[in-house]
């Protein structure tokens, strides 16, 4: 691919996270971030069919680590006996979102419906897990578990670190208890 293409695509996509930390989505418009970017137009629909597509490819950009983690998680997986997926995920996911957390936390604001940051992420998780624990992606556990992932990233983003083991292991007694009350 040219060079110049991807600097210029390179160059919308920063411009994108800029605006959007100056106005919403829905206020942003090709002719405001063409002119951000400096550049025109029609150099802008040369990349992207609207901000809407762009918005969906930045999305994919910010999810393309987890797809990552979780591949490179299976493949370690089945190479080590003891595999520890809680501190890989630590290790690999926690810095990569604190690196980037204002941006993504700015991806999770638009409103794309499915094409949206947390559904698809969601979906990533469903599918990991449903072939982790070998169950069905309507199995309740599944929906457990991805709500559980939903919010350790909830918190990686507001507290700047993953709970603890024994923290989760505290909320999960807790929601023992008040189910067999």
């Amino acid at each position: 691919m040219d060079l110049r293409f991807l600097r210029t695509e390179t160059i919308i996509k920063e411009k994108f996270i800029e605006q959007l930390s100056a106005m919403s989505f829905h206020e942003m418009t090709v002719t405001k971030l063409a002119k951000a970017s400096m550049i025109d137009r029609t150099t802008f629909y040369t990349h992207y069919a609207s901000t809407f597509e762009l918005a969906s490819a930045l999305i994919m950009d910010y999810l393309a680590p987890f797809k990552n983690a979780f591949e490179l998680s299976q493949k370690q997986r089945h190479l080590q006996s003891h595999f520890d997926s809680y501190h890989f995920f630590s290790d690999e996911l926690v810095d990569y979102l604190l690196q980037n957390k204002h941006d993504i936390q700015l991806l999770r604001e638009i409103s794309l419906g499915k094409n949206s940051f947390d559904p698809q992420l969601r979906q990533l998780f469903i599918h990991v897990y449903s072939k982790l624990f070998n169950r069905k992606e309507s199995d309740f556990v599944i929906y457990l578990m991805v709500s559980l992932a939903m919010s350790n990233l909830e918190f990686v983003l507001n507290e700047g670190r993953l709970p603890k083991r024994d923290e989760l292991k505290d909320g999960i007694d807790l929601m023992y208890t008040a189910i067999n009350q």
